[in-house]
């Protein structure tokens, strides 16, 4: 953790007022340069706390969503990259300046675009690979009010930036010492206000870290934040285009998705979607599709799962040998006669959006499961513990294997 800049400490007090005094008064309507220079006017200075990889740094996932427009050219893997000449400012970019927008997990990737996307709308979720080949500065801005509570989720990714600012300023009076932290703490509160009522601001503040201060020679290409339509709960950065343009960075794979169920609102906060296709990158850099592939359908008939009228169940190996109405007929049989393998086929790119693990979006699994119940009237009687019953359902785990194949 390294201090950039010069700078005087305030006490927490005046600094409440400072940032009051920066939203009150900077204005959506100012020129840029006329709102940053207010905006140091009234802070006085910025502390930058920044962290330093290189290549010795793991490699790092991001993942983007793409949602398609007019024209969209899926075959183009600039069409997953960033928008090369922004209409509209955003969070950390300004009218006409790319900004490369990225999460380190998926779920926070769609939950950054989740108001635009709507059942069975088709998107692209894309994941890319950084790995760092020299000393590469990246501002934080994940310290805030939040985040510093103990019980928070990303508490554990401050724990070492948060002691090193401590120890940086472990010599000066207590009253500054705060209030040195909590400026920082407050800027990570304003980068992450709700809505768009601050964009005019946290544009600016990103524009001249990783635009301007290169003529200052400060070089601070990237920026990490929470994010807010995650609650705060995961991390977003935001990457100048030098650094997308670069070797270091390269898209990995993208895929086709459609929407299927958005509880990503409620408690729940899962997401379920239907993979249509997958696109790997060759060495031309051109993309080559692949559909998903589903094979080894198979009914685990050793952990089947019988409940009987009389509310007896029976369950494990011996579940599927048993005698149907005192005849040779068994309970396998009885499945096998009343299975449509060839429906259940036909169903299993559904059945698979809803046993992947739906928070994460995992596209990296191969096998999975899922039970059946078949539920009957009365007709087949079993022996059971307290006598004869007949079979009320039958609970089926069956399980399959999703490949990839190429599109011809």
């Amino acid at each position: 953790m390294k201090n950039n800049f010069n700078f005087t400490v305030f006490s927490k007090e005046t600094i409440d007022k400072q940032f009051d005094q920066i939203q009150k008064e900077l204005k959506p309507s100012m020129d840029y340069k006329v709102l940053l220079k207010e905006f140091h006017k009234i802070l006085h200075n910025r502390v930058l706390s920044t962290l330093t990889y290189d290549s010795k740094s793991d490699e790092f996932t991001i993942f983007r969503i793409t949602k398609p427009w007019k024209n969209f050219d899926f075959n183009n893997p600039n069409s997953y990259s960033y928008n090369p000449n922004p209409k509209e400012i955003g969070r950390a970019h300004r009218k006409g300046f790319p900004v490369f927008y990225g999460s380190i997990d998926p779920f926070t990737a769609f939950s950054e675009m989740k108001d635009s996307i709507k059942i069975n709308d088709k998107f692209y979720m894309s994941r890319w690979k950084l790995k760092f080949k020299s000393d590469t500065n990246v501002h934080s801005l994940i310290i805030n009010s939040s985040t510093k509570n103990s019980e928070h989720v990303l508490n554990s990714v401050i724990k070492r930036p948060y002691l090193g600012l401590q120890n940086m300023v472990k010599n000066i009076p207590n009253e500054f010492r705060e209030g040195y932290i909590y400026a920082i703490e407050k800027m990570g509160d304003l980068f992450t206000t709700k809505g768009i009522s601050n964009y005019h601001i946290t544009s600016a503040y990103c524009h001249e870290i990783l635009y301007d201060a290169k003529s200052k020679g400060i070089n601070i290409p990237i920026l990490l934040y929470p994010s807010v339509e995650n609650s705060l709960n995961s991390i977003n950065w935001a990457i100048h285009p030098s650094i997308v343009d670069s070797e270091e960075m390269k898209i990995q794979d993208i895929f086709e998705l459609s929407l299927k169920e958005n509880n990503s609102k409620n408690e729940k906060g899962d997401v379920s979607v239907l993979i249509h296709k997958k696109g790997i990158l060759d060495h031309n850099s051109s993309i080559n599709w692949q559909i998903p592939h589903f094979s080894n359908f198979t009914i685990i008939y050793d952990n089947l799962n019988i409940k009987t009228y009389n509310n007896q169940i029976i369950k494990g190996k011996k579940a599927s040998k048993l005698k149907v109405n005192d005849t040779e007929f068994t309970i396998k049989e009885l499945i096998e006669k009343n299975i449509n393998r060839k429906e259940i086929q036909k169903k299993i790119p559904e059945l698979t959006s809803k046993s992947q693990d739906d928070s994460s979006l995992d596209f990296e699994k191969e096998t999975f499961s899922y039970s059946l119940v078949l539920q009957f009237e009365h007709g087949n009687e079993i022996k059971t513990k307290t006598g004869n019953s007949c079979i009320n359902l039958i609970q089926i785990p069956i399980s399959w294997t999703r490949g990839y194949k190429t599109v011809k």
